[in-house]
């Protein structure tokens, strides 16, 4: 199945769950309008009961998203048995991201925990009214913290590429021709960042001035950026006479 292919399934599935998860929480407060005595919010008892029944309807929903999460898994080809992949889609869910169960289709994945802390934030807001918003400022840091799990991954990956790459037929090697690894996946996204910043977008120029077309974080780290359909199998041999 392609990028792309998995892309729009996991969209699709992330738009549902949150569709579910918004029915879930309209019950919530249209039950709580009909049958709770406005006298029990007022008494600390009653408001304590009230906020246990909906964290645990909402506790529901998300239980509820991780097994349709999981049922995806199986029919996608990422888990044969149900439970690695109920135990897997409730890792990532709840964002503790063991790492000891992996899924063959991870790249629709490293979005869902970044997606739902948005969706938590601003259905806090809306619940206080506007206060949790403050809250959003959270997403800066995670987005960053998950764009280097992000390039990791991916670099570290099978394909030795982000989702970028792969479309566009590309993958990251070592001078000596081996695939990258996550810590330089994380390292070549972090020094690209930096080179950036620190020396202006004029440092791209970089790669005009060599024959392998390496930027300034490729030669510091001693990467290339090859054609995935073009590239020459190295031997151990040949890497070791490096």
């Amino acid at each position: 199945m392609s990028i792309v292919a998995q892309l729009a399934i996991g969209t699709v599935t992330v738009a549902l769950t949150i569709i579910m998860q918004a029915c879930f929480a309209a019950i919530a407060f249209s039950v709580d309008d009909r049958f709770t005595p406005p006298r029990t919010r007022t008494t600390r008892f009653g408001a304590t009961l009230l906020l246990a029944a909906s964290t645990i309807w909402m506790l529901l929903a998300i239980t509820l998203a991780a097994w349709i999460w999981a049922g995806l898994f199986i029919v996608l080809g990422a888990f044969e048995a149900l439970e690695p992949a109920l135990y897997f889609a409730t890792v990532s869910l709840t964002t503790l991201g063991f790492g000891d169960v992996t899924a063959a289709f991870w790249p629709m994945l490293l979005s869902v925990p970044v997606i739902l802390a948005v969706i938590f934030i601003a259905v806090f807001g809306l619940v206080t009214l506007g206060l949790g918003w403050a809250l959003f400022w959270l997403v800066s840091p995670a987005s960053i913290v998950w764009a280097i799990v992000y390039y990791g991954a991916s670099i570290g990956g099978q394909h030795s590429a982000t989702i970028g790459m792969r479309m566009m037929d590309l993958e990251l090697r070592t001078w000596y021709g081996a695939r990258g690894y996550f810590v330089l996946g994380a390292t070549h996204a972090v020094l690209f960042w930096v080179t950036i910043s620190f020396l202006s977008p004029l440092v791209l120029l970089v790669g005009l001035l060599n024959g392998r077309r390496r930027l300034l974080h490729d030669i510091i780290l001693g990467t290339v950026i090859i054609n995935s359909s073009v590239r020459t199998q190295v031997s151990p041999a040949a890497r070791a006479s490096y």
